[in-house]
Order: C-alpha cells, then structure tokens, then sequence
C-alpha cells in the first residue's frame, strides 16, 4: 500500500514498538495517528512525527468509536492499523503465595485479544466505506 499521505492508525504508539513504528512510518510519509492510553506519551510522539496524538482506551468500545471519528474529522479515515497496543505482563499459573490472581490474566486478555479485535473491527468498518485506491483497488490493510 502507498503510504505517502495515508492515514495510519498506531494502536499502543505511545512506546516501544508502537512509537518506533510510528516514526518508521512518518519517515515514510504516512499521516500517523497515535492511539494509545497514555496521554503524556500520546502527545510527546505525536509532536515527535508531526501526527496525531488521541487519548484511547483499546478494550473500550466507545472510545475506540470516538477515537476513530476524531480520526476522520482531523486527517480524513484510516487507511491503515497497525495494532501494537498490548500488555506484557505474566506471571506464574501457581507460585509459592498461591494462584495468579485471575483478574490479571482477564486485564492481559482484554487488552492484548479483545482490545485489538475490537479495534480492528471498527477500523474495518471505517475503511469499507473508502473507495479502492491504486492498481490493486486497496482500500486499507490491518496489521
């Protein structure tokens, strides 16, 4: 997909690989969107790639729709998602205190599963309605 001025949605680009990939793809000429939790590191990549920095929680359907309407009202829809929002946060099935406790391991599976399902559906919404673009009549890519 050509990238020079297309709207690139980074889910969990407040950091790591989401902010690395964020630069990468600004670098590239992509209008980037971060999206992330954190809005001090929302707003320092977004300055750092000349984008777009929104405050979004993934596991929240809502924020996610307003998220990708701000999206659109700024930069027009996305054309491209790259989902990179996710937490690395394990831990021992059973250890000397007893079992993990089973809230953490829901915390992990709501933002690393459901939360990238739930973007990648709304993202998909948005991008159907594009009209196809290029030789392969693309109208966006989900990573």
């Amino acid at each position: 997909m050509q990238l020079q001025d297309t709207v690139t949605v980074i889910t969990g680009g407040a950091s790591g690989l989401g902010a690395a990939a964020a630069q990468h793809l600004a670098s590239l000429g992509a209008k980037v969107v971060i999206f992330d939790v954190s809005e001090e590191g929302v707003q320092r990549v977004a300055k750092q790639v000349n984008g777009l920095g929104v405050v979004c929680d993934v596991t929240d359907e809502q924020s996610v729709k307003n998220a990708f309407a701000l999206t659109k009202k700024q930069y027009g829809p996305a054309r491209v998602c790259v989902n990179f929002a996710g937490i690395l946060d394990g831990g021992r099935i059973i250890a000397k205190d007893g079992p993990m406790d089973l809230n953490h391991f829901r915390n992990v599976i709501d933002i690393d599963l459901i939360g990238t399902f739930n973007v990648m559906r709304i993202a998909l919404a948005d991008m159907i309605e594009c009209s196809p673009i290029g030789e392969a009549e693309e109208r966006g890519v989900v990573i």
